[in-house]
């Protein structure tokens, strides 16, 4: 099967599209890959953590349906691995430390804490920024000693561009926060990123859209 990974297709946008043409980004993009993404976590498979959600594990066949691959870290949550509750009251799980790839990792995974599916949802807001930002690098050059400090110890995040919108800019900022309890799930990020793609594509209320699934992805087809 040949795909074209997320990174690809945000370097082949951003050639053509500015950030005058933001909006026009969110409503493609969105809809076309973090949806169906979300889905899988949210519907089908929500005690199984990833672990490694990024551009490059995430990508388009010939047909625009995305596909997610790369299951290498996937690890089933079951009662044994239960650790109790972390210091903000979040149920987390033993599993291994520094699993996945550092920029998108939770700071309780680089930290060796116990962690949860809240770790992905971390890792969602660091992909939902360069989305955002057309493929731009959230932490630059940062060497794994300082990014452990910088960001995993410290509370730094990459800056959000004022010209993204709101609710957009304030859905990213829960995702990434460091107190676990703080960090939405990952359904209702879903929900939201419907609610902001139908504000986008029908003047504030979604009227004129509704969502319709094929396959492993959702287009926009207007109502008749």
């Amino acid at each position: 099967m040949s795909c074209t990974d997320v990174h690809v297709h945000i370097r082949e946008t951003s050639k053509r599209i500015s950030w005058l043409h933001g909006k026009y980004l969110w409503s493609t993009l969105e809809c076309h890959f973090l949806i169906p993404s979300i889905y899988f976590f949210s519907t089908n498979h929500n005690s199984i953590i990833y672990r490694d959600l990024k551009p490059e594990n995430l990508g388009f066949d010939i047909r625009g349906d995305v596909k997610i691959f790369d299951l290498g870290f996937a690890k089933e949550l079951t009662s044994e691995l239960s650790a109790g509750t972390d210091e903000y009251g979040s149920d987390v799980f033993n599993l291994t430390g520094k699993t996945g790839t550092l920029i998108y990792m939770a700071p309780e995974n680089v930290l060796m804490k116990p962690y949860s599916l809240k770790a992905d949802v971390y890792s969602l807001a660091i992909l939902m920024w360069e989305m955002f930002h057309l493929g731009k690098e959230p932490f630059g050059k940062a060497t794994p000693r300082i990014h452990e400090k910088m960001v995993c110890k410290g509370s730094i995040r990459p800056k959000i561009e004022k010209k993204c919108p709101k609710d957009v800019a304030a859905l990213i900022t829960e995702c990434w926060a460091k107190q676990t309890n703080k960090r939405p799930g990952m359904k209702s990020v879903n929900l939201k990123l419907k609610r902001e793609m139908q504000s986008i594509d029908g003047d504030g209320d979604g009227g004129n859209m509704d969502f319709t699934k094929r396959r492993s992805t959702f287009v926009f087809r207007g109502k008749k």
